[in-house]
């Protein structure tokens, strides 16, 4: 008798476990990915024939509806709320890579005008010793 709650236990919180982590991992790859769609595409039916594979497993060992019904809702509930978490955890995390790189850019882009215009006041100190009009600022950087 104990040992059989034992393995009830054991098979709910495999059953709780396993779908939170395979659906946290796919999370995480449609929110970082691209293209989320093709990763649903392919994802999705592995989730599904882990659904079915446990109701038929279920249903040999001879168990009771009642039970294979709460087993599949756990799974798909787990899979859903995991897969919902893991693609907000990618999408932030590409958010914050985003935000990184306009960083860069920005500091790019003024380090690139700061050297235009050091350029661009030596050139016009070499005009204005030849004794020629200055350059319009917009000839040097663009």
């Amino acid at each position: 008798m104990f040992i059989a709650r034992i393995k009830v236990i054991v098979t709910y919180a495999l059953l709780l476990v396993a779908p939170a982590v395979y659906g946290g991992v796919c999370g995480i790859f449609v929110g970082e990915s691209n293209e989320p769609a093709a990763i649903l595409a392919a994802v999705l039916p592995v989730g599904l024939s882990g659904i079915g594979a446990l109701v038929f497993f279920k249903s040999a060992n001879g168990s009771e509806q009642h039970d294979v019904r709460i087993m599949v809702s756990l799974f798909l509930i787990m899979f859903s709320i995991s897969l919902l978490l893991g693609a907000q955890q990618g999408w932030r995390a590409v958010d914050e890579r985003d935000r990184d790189n306009l960083a860069d850019a920005f500091m790019a882009r003024f380090t690139y005008l700061q050297d235009c215009s050091v350029e661009e006041l030596k050139i016009n100190e070499f005009r204005e010793k030849l004794e020629l009009p200055p350059l319009e600022s917009s000839v040097f950087c663009q």
